[in-house]
């Protein structure tokens, strides 16, 4: 994944991979996590 600048912040975009495995579509919100010093995880935010 690529990071870029979107506005005064910076975005990621998610493969279609983790999309599909996690059910996402546009407009839910997920969590991201640090998962050690150069990982993060990425999960469906419960509700």
């Amino acid at each position: 994944m690529q990071v870029s600048k979107w506005g005064n912040s910076l975005a990621v975009r998610l493969p279609a991979a983790v999309v599909e495995a996690l059910g996402l579509k546009e407009g839910d919100e997920i969590e991201i996590h640090v998962a050690g010093a150069d990982q993060f995880g990425v999960a469906r935010k419960p509700g």
